[in-house]
């Protein structure tokens, strides 16, 4: 992977506009949440409707990245499923948790619908723009970035109050998911890796949600 080195004035002014792509998002998705709840969903919403705009692009401009990649760069998805669904059952104490409607609505949500239509946002669309102008190392970490500060929420407000978190978890993902885009071509991988890593909460939940305290890090918001 090509390195291209960003001059300081650069680097400021691409961080500078990625908190500001950020809050965006965030106010939008704040602004949402008055009209639908809970907030999950109303985050969902708003990246449904850019995520339409990013696969319409796609399919015009750049239909490769829409197609299946090899079948090994699936295996890190298999290995995020089984592996946690082992840890869950080896070291899971009595019967499964009990799981009320909501939460399957929540769990289901966040393994089939979240990650295409995030994938499609901050990969194929906000990731797309930044690889070509600053190069795919810094347009993956940028691209990381916002992902990561958008599941923070952070409004205007909330980042003048110091309430905004750093999703680790978030963060791993988006570099991941961006590291196969690089070397797959396709968003395929990085959705099915998505959509296995937001498994592991359904599956820490039910079998052993004692996981979910100890990864604790890795799921906040």
């Amino acid at each position: 992977m090509a390195i291209t080195r960003l001059a300081p004035a650069q680097a400021i002014v691409v961080t500078v506009l990625c908190i500001l792509v950020a809050v965006v998002l965030g106010e939008t998705y704040q602004c949402a949440s008055q009209v639908i709840s809970p907030d999950w969903l109303a985050a969902g919403c708003v990246n449904s409707l850019l995520a339409i705009g990013a696969l319409t692009h796609l399919w015009l401009k750049d239909r490769s990245l829409l197609s299946p990649s090899v079948r090994l760069a699936y295996v890190p998805a298999l290995f995020i499923l089984c592996g946690s669904m082992l840890l869950a059952k080896l070291t899971a104490q009595g019967g499964t948790a009990y799981v009320d409607d909501k939460q399957w609505v929540y769990f289901l949500a966040s393994f089939l619908w979240i990650p295409p239509i995030e994938e499609l946002v901050f990969r194929g669309g906000i990731g797309r723009i930044l690889r070509p102008k600053i190069g795919p190392l810094w347009g993956a970490w940028f691209s990381a970035m916002i992902f990561t500060m958008a599941h923070g929420t952070p409004t205007a407000q909330r980042i003048i109050n110091g309430q905004v978190g750093f999703a680790l978890g978030a963060f791993l993902l988006g570099i991941c998911c961006e590291g196969l885009l690089y070397l797959t071509g396709s968003l395929l991988p990085g959705i099915a890796l998505h959509a296995a890593c937001n498994a592991t909460v359904m599956i820490f939940g039910v079998i052993n949600p004692r996981w979910l305290d100890w990864l604790g890090p890795l799921y906040l918001k």
